[in-house]
């Protein structure tokens, strides 16, 4: 029974030895395997290996990573223009609503008078990524 316990250990070891004087080869494990089938072995023939360099057209329309990109640069334009105007003394108490798409900020809502108006799209435009402003406060006639 000693023997037997003896024999495991041994037979470990020299698997270990036998896999450790393997020539190398320069590939890391999971190399090869990171190619396709036919670029993975250099003697494939020419017409079955695949060209890596080979590029997919660009798909129509934004990514859904730059219409991610978009909403976050929209949703900070929106809140930088909604501080902007709580801070403004003329326009704080005015209920203006503030929406962005794609950089157009477009303001509803009611303005007391024209000046209020005009200084609300200048607000409007200050932010960074403001592409236009889309002005369409109503003017409250007295």
């Amino acid at each position: 029974m000693n023997r037997t316990l003896l024999l495991f250990p041994a037979l470990a070891l020299s698997a270990t030895l036998v896999a450790c004087n393997r020539a190398d080869n320069g590939q890391t494990a999971g190399t090869a395997g990171d190619r396709p089938a036919a670029t993975a072995r250099s003697d494939a023939p020419p017409q079955a290996r695949t060209d890596s360099t080979t590029t997919m057209p660009a798909p129509a329309g934004p990514t859904a990573a730059q219409k991610a990109g978009n909403a976050v640069s929209d949703s900070t334009i929106t809140a930088e223009v909604k501080t902007a105007l709580a801070a403004d003394p003329q326009l704080s108490a005015l209920r203006i609503e503030v929406d962005t798409n794609n950089g157009v900020v477009t303001l509803t809502g009611p303005a007391p008078d024209e000046k209020s108006k005009s200084r609300a799209t200048q607000i409007a435009a200050g932010p960074k990524g403001v592409m236009r402003v889309e002005n369409r406060l109503e003017v409250k006639s007295s």
